[in-house]
């Protein structure tokens, strides 16, 4: 049994799924995060395996200074307990400075998370609900707003759905900074629970864009860290935008909705609007810095 537990918030989202601790055992602090309902239990399965799969990164290229959470188990209760990291976040959720300053090092941690993530394969809980099922993905996203945002969602279904450049890598599923802790030189990329290979190719870093386009209003630094990720990844530009389009497009309908529900704290949805109109538009270059 643990010698002392000390309930935590989760600072950065929302605290009505899982509940978490730091704990001491052995005279060691760990972390410890349990779901409050059984059919969030499989997500710690997603946050396990995706310690494990940058952990790999980890050992194969150390030089890259990224890694996962060490993971020691399942606890009695079903609770996941692992190595509790007294660092700072990368950037936190509302420091676009922060983000510009290591942005070259995100667009290159992103790259190396897509090249590790080909080929990687393992045994992930069933999948969740997402790009393949955009209906009834945006009826939960959008909840009262669905009907009146009915236009612009038919017009992004269109660039989604029975696109044959999609296809499917391990991703984080809401990769950011502040997903991230810096410990000396590593970066410890956590919150896995959304993990997994049901996930399409490029989702973190539309992910990403997304954010600092809208969230933080910095269209520049998420120019600068798209164009970033293409030099480091070596893609030929049309390949990649066929790729890249239906899922960037299909992540700023999310951020046009997270932009809805937090409208009452913080408005963004012209921002989020702007995004998807880019979108529409159809050419890369409006996602790349301007000259």
């Amino acid at each position: 049994m643990p010698a002392e537990v000390v309930p935590l918030l989760n600072a950065n989202g929302r605290n009505d799924r899982f509940t978490y601790a730091k704990v001491l055992q052995d005279g060691h602090w760990l972390f410890l995060k349990k779901a409050k309902n059984s059919e969030l239990e499989p997500n710690l399965k997603r946050e396990l395996l995706w310690a494990d799969f940058v952990n790999s990164i980890a050992k194969t290229e150390p030089e890259a200074h990224i890694r996962g959470p060490q993971i020691v188990g399942f606890e009695g209760s079903g609770g996941l307990l692992m190595e509790y990291i007294d660092a700072a976040q990368v950037a936190s959720s509302s420091d676009g400075d922060a983000w510009r300053k290591k942005i070259d090092r995100y667009a290159r941690t992103l790259d190396i998370l897509d090249r590790h993530a080909n080929n990687y394969t393992v045994e992930w809980p069933p999948s969740e609900v997402t790009i393949s099922d955009v209906d009834k993905v945006w009826q939960r996203w959008f909840g009262d707003h669905y009907e009146a945002n009915l236009p612009t969602l038919t017009k992004a279904r269109q660039l989604i759905v029975d696109n044959d450049a999609i296809s499917y890598r391990v991703q984080h599923g809401d990769l950011t900074p502040w997903q991230m802790f810096e410990k000396g030189e590593d970066w410890i990329i956590y919150d896995g629970e959304k993990a997994g290979d049901h996930l399409p190719r490029f989702n973190d870093l539309a992910y990403g864009y997304g954010r600092l386009f809208t969230r933080l209003r910095n269209s520049k630094t998420a120019a600068v860290m798209l164009e970033k990720f293409i030099n480091y990844s070596g893609i030929e530009h049309n390949t990649f935008f066929r790729q890249f389009l239906p899922i960037m497009t299909f992540r700023a309908t999310g951020m046009l909705a997270d932009a809805y529900n937090n409208s009452d704290h913080e408005n963004y949805i012209r921002e989020a609007n702007d995004l998807i109109d880019l979108c529409f538009a159809g050419q890369l270059a409006n996602f790349l810095p301007k000259d």
